[in-house]
C-alpha cells in the first residue's frame, strides 16, 4: 500500500492555520520571556508552519487553488516571500540553486525594543529594556518579528476570505 499522507491532528488547511496562530502566540511568549533559544525555535516553527500553508492549499481539492494561483499569492505578498526565505534559510542552512531567495530580506537581527502599539500592548509583560528581532530588508525597510507574524497571518486570512476557505 502506497503512503499518501503521514500527518497527525491536521485534516485541512484551516487546521494548519490554527497551528500558525498558536506558533505566533509561542513567538510572543518567547519574546516576552526574552529567551534567545526559545525565540529562535519560535521563529523557525512559525516560518515553517506559515509558509507551508501553500502546500496544503495546493494539495487540497478546493478547486481554484492550483499551484499557479497559490504561488501567485505568495509572490505578490512581501511578507509571505520573506516567510519562505526564513523557512528555507533555517531549514536548509544555505540558499542554493533549488532554494533561491524570494525576497530582498538580508538578515534577522536582535534589536532594542521600541514601542509599537499595534504589536505590543500596554499590558505586555515584555520588559521595557528588552529586545526583539527585526527582519531587515536590503532597501532599508524592516519588520519587527511580532508585527511580521501578524502580517503573515493577515495575508493568509485575506487569501482564505477571497476564496471562501
Amino acid at each position: 500500500m502506497k503512503l499518501t499522507s503521514l500527518k497527525y491532528g491536521f485534516q485541512n488547511t484551516q487546521d494548519l492555520m490554527g497551528k500558525v496562530e498558536r506558533e505566533k502566540a509561542r513567538l510572543l511568549e518567547s519574546v516576552t520571556r526574552q529567551d534567545k533559544l526559545e525565540i529562535a525555535d519560535a521563529v523557525f516553527n512559525f516560518a515553517v508552519t506559515a509558509y507551508h500553508i501553500k502546500d496544503w492549499l495546493i494539495n487540497e481539492t478546493l478547486g481554484p487553488h492550483s499551484r499557479n494561483v497559490v504561488e501567485e499569492c505568495v509572490n505578490s505578498q512581501k511578507v509571505l516571500c520573506i516567510c519562505g526565505d526564513i523557512c528555507n534559510g533555517s531549514k536548509h542552512r544555505v540558499f542554493n540553486a533549488r532554494y533561491k531567495p524570494r525576497s530582498n530580506a538580508k538578515d534577522i537581527v536582535i534589536s532594542p525594543l521600541t514601542v509599537d502599539m499595534e504589536t505590543i500592548t500596554c499590558d505586555s509583560e515584555i520588559p521595557i529594556n528588552g529586545y526583539t528581532l527585526r527582519v531587515q530588508l536590503e532597501d532599508g525597510d524592516e519588520f519587527e518579528i511580532l508585527d511580521f507574524a501578524n502580517k503573515v497571518i493577515e495575508a493568509w486570512k485575506m487569501y482564505f476570505k477571497r476564496y471562501g476557505i
